[in-house]
């Protein structure tokens, strides 16, 4: 992560009450600035909204060129900061919700926690999956793939012969080995992920989505796992909690993002910051 992030970061609107001991990890940025979750948060929000910077040159170049492939898409560098931006506004949320006192919360506030960190994981979890791999033909692979899946769940059409997507795109796809008519799950991304990074968020997730939809054994687990709390700090401690699967994939996800602006091509370097990455876990 880039000094110039934290600066950017250190402006943020966002600032939340700090209470010793309710979060006990902590994040280190390029400054030798140590965040606890809490603040991490803020430090996000101000990170993605003051025009993120690791999504500008170096590997990012290039792989923004295959949007003219894909209609009306944003550029990798342009689709990873909004995942970002969608993911930071819910992890805002879950933790404001969090310092609002008990008598003004919802009844199940937990059930609210779950359903937003869901779509936070969701979001840094393609952004990851979008940009982890080094090779820049298998991150163009996993774009244009997710981006003629999104084109085609507008339009309600599939790949086939009588798609209106266009044949160009189709063509590169096929001959990429990527099947047009096949679906990318969350389930993929967030398991492919996990696999790179080393992390268990998939297990957390489908708890989240199991709440989500309203599966009793999620709701069961959920009452068995997050008892009522008892004192606002019980009620913050939880809340991070459930944010921590989230806020460990911003913090790779910032990481990854710098490895790619920092270096025009794949390095040892990157190669070794990205063991360290997953050797942290």
């Amino acid at each position: 992560m880039t000094t110039s992030l934290c600066h950017k970061a250190a402006s943020s609107r966002a600032t939340y009450p700090f209470r010793g001991g309710l979060a006990e990890r902590s994040v280190r940025c390029s400054g030798m600035q140590e965040l606890s979750d809490v603040q991490f948060v803020a430090w996000f929000a101000g990170a993605v909204d003051g025009g993120w910077e690791p999504l500008e040159g170096g590997q990012w170049e290039a792989d923004d060129a295959w949007a003219s492939l894909v209609p009306g898409a944003p550029p990798m560098s342009g689709l990873v900061a909004d995942l970002a931006s969608t993911a930071s506004a819910m992890q805002e949320a879950v933790l404001a919700l969090a310092f609002v006192p008990e008598d003004e919360q919802p009844s199940n506030v937990i059930a609210s926690h779950m359903v937003m960190v869901r779509s936070a994981i969701e979001c840094l979890a393609t952004g990851l999956w979008l940009c982890l791999p080094k090779d820049s033909e298998e991150r163009a692979k996993r774009y244009l793939a997710l981006g003629y899946q999104d084109v085609s769940d507008l339009l309600g059409t599939s790949g086939g012969p009588r798609s209106p997507l266009p044949k160009e795109g189709i063509r590169l796809l096929t001959e990429m080995g990527v099947d047009v008519e096949s679906r990318i799950s969350a389930t993929q991304i967030i398991r492919a992920a996990d696999i790179e990074l080393g992390t268990d968020t998939l297990m957390m997730w489908r708890l989240y989505s199991g709440v989500a939809h309203g599966r009793p054994w999620a709701r069961n687990v959920t009452r068995t796992s997050f008892p009522a709390p008892e004192s606002e700090g019980a009620r913050i401690s939880q809340a991070l909690r459930v944010l921590a699967p989230g806020i460990e994939l911003a913090r790779s996800l910032l990481e990854v993002a710098d490895l790619r602006r920092r270096f025009p091509h794949p390095t040892a370097l990157e190669s070794e910051r990205l063991e360290r990455l997953r050797s942290a876990r």
